[in-house]
Formats: C-alpha cells, sequence, structure tokens
C-alpha cells in the first residue's frame, strides 16, 4: 500500500493528527499515513526510532509542517533530508504564520501550500489519490481549515499569554516553563487585586485554550502595603499528547518560543 510520511513537532501533533484525519477520510484509507505521535503509527514496546526509520525508509511521499517553530528543529531537517536523498515527493505545508516565501533553501524548491488553502488540500489529495492509483475524490475542505485555523489561533493565544504572564509575574512565568511534575500540580499563589486582574486576562485565554485549568481563590488578606490580594489555584493539563507523562519538555519548548519572539 502507498504510505505517506507525515514530519512534524509534538507539539503540532493536533494538525497533524487532523491532516491524517482529514486524509484518510478523503481516500477512504486507500492510502497509508504515518504519524509519529499517533498511537496507532508506533505501538506499545515498539522500539519508536527503529520504526521512524523503517517508515522513513520505506514511504512514497513525505508531507511536511512547517511553522514558524519547527522549521529549524533538527528533526524535521533530518525527516526532510531522509527524503530528499531517496529523491521521493516532499510537499511542505506552512501553517501557523510560516509562509512559503519564507521556507529556506532547499524546502522552498518543493512546491506547496498554506494548510488553510482549500485549494491546495485539493491539489494535495489529487497527489496522493495519484500515487496510489486512485481516483481523486470532489470533496468540500472548508470545515477543515476552518478547523486548522482554530488551531492555529489557539497555539498564538497561548504565545501571546506566556509572554504577557512573563512581563507581570517571572516567578509563574518560570513555573510555566520548568514544570517538572506530572500535569495536575496546584500552584496557589496571592497577587496584589491590580495584578490579578491583569494576570487574570492571559489564565482565561490558557484556559480556553485546554492548556491550564485555574480556580479564583477568592479575597485573601492584605499585603504589606495594605494592599487587598485576590488568591489562584492553578494546575497544568497537559493537553498536547503529553497524557500520563511529564510535561517539562512542552514548556521548555514554549519557553524558547518565547525567547526567541522577544
Amino acid at each position: 500500500m502507498t504510505t505517506v510520511f507525515i514530519s512534524h513537532i509534538t507539539r503540532e501533533n493536533k494538525i497533524a493528527s487532523s491532516l491524517k484525519s482529514e486524509i484518510d477520510d478523503s481516500l477512504l484509507g486507500g492510502v497509508q499515513v504515518f504519524q509519529s505521535s499517533d498511537p496507532n503509527s508506533i505501538g506499545m514496546g515498539d522500539n519508536w526510532l527503529k520504526v521512524i526509520d523503517q517508515n522513513l525508509n520505506t514511504c512514497d511521499a513525505l508531507i511536511l509542517l512547517v511553522s514558524p517553530e519547527s522549521v529549524d528543529r533538527p528533526w524535521i531537517n533530518f525527516e526532510f533530508g531522509a527524503a530528499w536523498a531517496r529523491r521521493i515527493s516532499v510537499i511542505p505545508i506552512v501553517h501557523s504564520g510560516m509562509t512559503l516565501g519564507k521556507l529556506p533553501i532547499p524546502m522552498s524548491l518543493q512546491q506547496g501550500f498554506e494548510l488553510t488553502n482549500t485549494q491546495g488540500m485539493q491539489g494535495l489529495i489529487g497527489k496522493l489519490a495519484g500515487l496510489a492509483n486512485l481516483r481523486a475524490p470532489v470533496r468540500n475542505y472548508e470545515k477543515f481549515c476552518s478547523d486548522v485555523k482554530r488551531l492555529e489561533d489557539i497555539s498564538y493565544k497561548y504565545r501571546e499569554a506566556l509572554i504577557e504572564i512573563k512581563s507581570i509575574d517571572e516567578e509563574v512565568y518560570k513555573f510555566l516553563c520548568e514544570l517538572k511534575v506530572e500535569a495536575g500540580q496546584f500552584f496557589p499563589r496571592q497577587y496584589p487585586e491590580r495584578i490579578f486582574e491583569k494576570m487574570r486576562e492571559s489564565f482565561d485565554a490558557l484556559k480556553s485554550g485546554g492548556f491550564i485549568e485555574y480556580e479564583y481563590g477568592g479575597v485573601g488578606p492584605t499585603d504589606a502595603r495594605g494592599i487587598r490580594t485576590h488568591g489562584m489555584i492553578m494546575s497544568t493539563r497537559g493537553n498536547f499528547g503529553y497524557l500520563g507523562v511529564l510535561v517539562k519538555p512542552l514548556f521548555i519548548d514554549l519557553k524558547n518560543e518565547v525567547q526567541k519572539s522577544q
């Protein structure tokens, strides 16, 4: 069976999963899609590096999901290089603010498209159908592109909220970036009312995206300056496919992302 390999970074696994599902639905399972963050692609107990290597060496095409965050990542470039060396089709798909014009050489030499472009999606499905000797379906990709845009907006909100939190409270920012415990750890704090209200906007943005959970702890004591404080209890949710594992790598990535954006 024709196999396509989706190259992506872990933090963008939701976008990769959406694309995989759309390909599966469009081609009725006529093309096998390998996505390393999908549990069905790498089985429990399998040597993940060996499985990735096997699929890189046997896939018929590689889809490169490229964002401003992933474009310089070693694994993305390694997988691209492996496909380039084999002279198979490499299709760069840009998203989350990345544009085709910003792709570095030799990525930019490959014909690609923006993930929220419906015509681009139709072209992708047509390409994969051709590789598998299937008839390309006529399908409306408006909903898929709209869903991808929503995922991009959530990612943008998270980045902006984290930058805002850093400007208000360095300690909370450090906690989010260097978390060493499993999802669900509570982090009680007391803040002056003025600071709390500013932080609340950022935490609401994180909460709406499903990244953290927090509760209003009520009016607390006055601080040394006689300013009334408000309390908050916050916990991470590990909502990027990190369920059951440490979420520290996620927040290290975010810390690097914020530093690069400043």
